[in-house]
């Protein structure tokens, strides 16, 4: 009985585990070009201060995603990276909510704060499928480029 007990508190513990949460901007060589970013943020209708990009990027394999702005599901899809690219989707989010970011696959979900949601427009989702299927998150103000 005991062991279960302490099991069932580790896998309690284990599963309240927040992801890896960096601030940082993409060094020159990577970023998009200022007429490409544009084009992107125009397409996605996301030039408004008030609106920042959500980029989904690797090691995304056939995983049920759900993303709830505020109180609105804005995403419940699954995605796949593309390994070329490294890049899975990219969804708009208003930035003056709370986002809560849930991996159905994993029944795992994690919390965007408003608070940092604001500073950025670009924020990139990593999982790191081969070390316990963490995520880390990385709020930057460059756009990354993917190709």
């Amino acid at each position: 009985m005991r062991k279960f007990v302490l099991y069932s508190l580790f896998i309690f513990l284990y599963s309240c585990s927040s992801p890896q949460i960096k601030f940082s901007e993409y060094k020159e060589m990577i970023i998009m070009s200022d007429d490409s970013r544009n084009l992107v943020l125009n397409d996605l209708d996301a030039k408004d201060s008030i609106y920042s990009l959500i980029y989904f990027t690797s090691v995304f394999k056939e995983d049920l995603i759900k993303v709830e702005n505020g109180d609105k599901t804005i995403f419940n899809d699954t995605i796949k990276s593309d390994e070329s690219l490294g890049l899975a989707e990219v969804i708009r989010i208003n930035n003056t909510l709370d986002v809560k970011i849930t991996d159905m696959s994993l029944n795992y979900s994690f919390n965007l704060k408003k608070k940092s949601n604001m500073n950025y427009k670009y924020i990139y989702i990593e999982r790191k499928r081969y070390e316990d299927n963490k995520y880390v998150v990385i709020y930057s103000n460059s756009m990354r480029a993917f190709y």
